[in-house]
């Protein structure tokens, strides 16, 4: 029986020649550089970008709320402003100036009339208030009563 050779030859291990084979290309490495230095580059403007949106957000709420205190601080002299004019109105001197312009005048004793009202006249007895002579009880009427009642009396109208 003939015995099988196999014709292929295994390749022989070199150690200079396996250290060549894992040994980098000069131009992975400035790609890998590139590449490492382009992401630092987009995180540090993604931060950037945010930074620049917060600080312009809390500054448009801090204009906004400056112009809510103005406001605020305008609606409370404009209030305090009415209640003086109000009080101005309703001064006595004013008062009196607008009585006078109305046609009114002070009243003395000499220009009132007094009315004289008889006194009330009292009564000795009290009232006698009306009680029911009736002395049963009320009774409670059912919906089956009240509509019986009802029928009886339309079947007693109905009859005469």
């Amino acid at each position: 029986m003939a015995t099988m050779t196999n014709s292929r030859r295994r390749p022989s291990v070199n150690p200079s020649r396996l250290a060549g084979v894992f040994r980098e290309a000069p131009w992975r490495a400035e790609t890998r550089q590139m590449a490492l230095w382009g992401l630092v580059g987009v995180v540090v403007f993604a931060f950037a970008g945010m930074y620049v949106f917060l600080s312009a957000q809390t500054d448009i709420a801090f204009r906004e709320e400056q112009q809510l205190l103005q406001a605020r601080e305008e609606l409370f002299f404009e209030v305090k402003r009415l209640e003086a004019d109000l009080a101005n109105e309703y001064a006595f001197d004013r008062m009196e100036q607008r009585a006078y312009a109305l046609g009114y005048t002070p009243q003395t004793n000499d220009n009132i009339e007094y009315i004289v009202v008889p006194p009330v006249i009292e009564q000795d007895e009290p009232l006698e208030i009306a009680v029911p002579t009736s002395s049963e009880a009320p009774t409670k009427e059912t919906l089956m009563d009240w509509i019986a009642r009802i029928v009886g009396q339309a079947f007693a109208v109905g009859a005469n």
